[in-house]
């Protein structure tokens, strides 16, 4: 899909600066960035003051670890049932750095189980669950948490991130940091829609306009500045998916002045355009 439009000066022939934020994603796989986060629940141990119930017998102490709120892993393994550390319980992928949790929540408990095989029954429980900083990419920390009262237990556990978030787009998902494309003269032309340069899969739309009225989760900001005698009419075309990876998009363009000629100043809506869902 080509999205174009036109515009019209209508000033005196001065230097005007102006901004195009296009919502554009550029989706060679290739060039995902991604971060793989881990937990491995190292060692641990447990203790009860209980006792299996009313036909006594000797105490079977275990302990539980639940991460990021996916369900509690029993340990230590009891015959064929449960676990033994060390265990890698949480895997998670994430494409985008907004995304990234800056914590993760791990919960421990200590019991006493009186359940029957392979079956857990808790007991004299006791709980604890904290929020843990996740490293940054390339980086590990090792943690230690543990519970007590009438049961008691501790674990130790590492969160590890590998990769790095490489996407392009990043450095131009704000105004500040615009792709620029230089000046404008008449009768020139700048850019080239038929390359899939300006993506920005994992922007935010913190501080963005939004000039269709709804979110614009995606944005790339472009940035060019009219010579000295500007043509009458200036026309501005994008292009979704121009290089054929397969994923085309619905295109939302819009067009702003600065009221300084920097990315500073205040934004005049000049002119924006929005090719509505499925229009391809």
């Amino acid at each position: 899909m080509i999205l174009p439009y036109k515009f019209t000066m209508k000033r005196k022939p001065l230097l005007f600066c102006f901004f195009i934020i296009a919502v554009i994603i550029f989706t060679c796989n290739q060039l995902l960035g991604q971060v793989n986060l881990t937990v491995r629940v190292n060692s641990g141990n447990s203790t009860t003051t209980c006792t299996d119930g009313f036909f006594g017998g000797s105490p079977e102490p275990h302990w539980r670890v639940q991460i990021a709120g996916q369900g509690y892993t029993t340990y230590p393994q009891a015959g064929i049932c449960y676990t033994n550390p060390p265990n890698t319980q949480y895997n998670e992928t994430f494409n985008c750095a907004n995304n990234y949790p800056a914590n993760l929540q791990v919960c421990l408990r200590a019991f006493e189980d009186d359940g029957s095989f392979c079956v857990v029954s808790q007991s004299c429980l006791e709980t604890n669950c904290q929020n843990f900083i996740t490293p940054a990419p390339g980086n590990s920390i090792t943690y230690n948490l543990s519970v007590g009262g009438s049961s008691s237990a501790n674990v130790n556990f590492t969160i590890t991130a590998t990769g790095a978030f490489t996407l392009p787009g990043g450095a131009y998902n704000t105004i500040c940091n615009a792709v620029n494309l230089g000046t404008l003269n008449s009768n020139s032309i700048l850019g080239n829609n038929s390359l899939s340069n300006f993506g920005n899969y994992c922007a935010d739309n913190i501080g963005e306009p939004n000039p269709w009225g709804g979110d614009n989760d995606q944005g790339v900001w472009i940035q060019f500045t009219t010579g000295g005698f500007p043509a009458s009419v200036i026309e501005i075309q994008a292009q979704s998916d121009p290089q054929n990876f397969g994923d085309d998009i619905d295109l939302q363009l819009a067009i702003y002045e600065s009221s300084n000629g920097t990315c500073t100043g205040a934004l005049s809506l000049i002119k924006d355009e929005y090719e509505g869902l499925g229009l391809f």
